[in-house]
């Protein structure tokens, strides 16, 4: 898929940490060029992230192709009912990943979560079309409508 391309090519130039210190808010604009990537906001709370960029309403007139929200931590395996028992920082099999979810600014109901392994795996990506569930995707959806 070509969207997913561009998913890979934002997070190889972004997701270079798996400890980066703050959430961090991008515009990305895809022309002849490649992509243009401006930054918008930071803040070492992601939802403090979304409320600002809430607050200030600053993706109300955006030219961007895509927003995308990049931060990291701990994934864990899901159980058998596809939940993880306790946190996931706190889990034996626990992973550092980087999360990054990109909403098309043309149709914000095309939200992607693609998530990049660190460690062994750095080349696993799994990626989520509008399946998100959760505080972090009601948030999003609330930053997007």
């Amino acid at each position: 898929m070509e969207i997913e391309n561009t998913i890979k090519e934002i997070l190889g130039i972004l997701a270079t940490s798996d400890s980066q210190e703050n959430a961090k808010a991008y515009g990305i604009t895809v022309n002849e060029d490649g992509l243009q990537i401006k930054d918008i906001a930071q803040n070492a709370d992601v939802y403090m992230l979304i409320d600002e960029l809430i607050d200030d309403k600053r993706l109300a007139n955006v030219s961007f192709n895509y927003f995308c929200l990049l931060t990291t931590g701990w994934a864990a395996p899901l159980d058998e009912n596809g939940e993880v028992n306790g946190a996931p920082s706190k889990h034996p099999e626990r992973r550092r990943v980087s999360l990054l979810v990109t909403a098309d600014m043309n149709d914000k109901t095309n939200i992607i979560s693609a998530i990049k392994f660190h460690g062994d795996d750095d080349d696993e990506i799994v990626f989520d079309y509008n399946q998100a569930t959760g505080s972090l995707a009601e948030a999003i959806n609330d930053l997007l409508n």
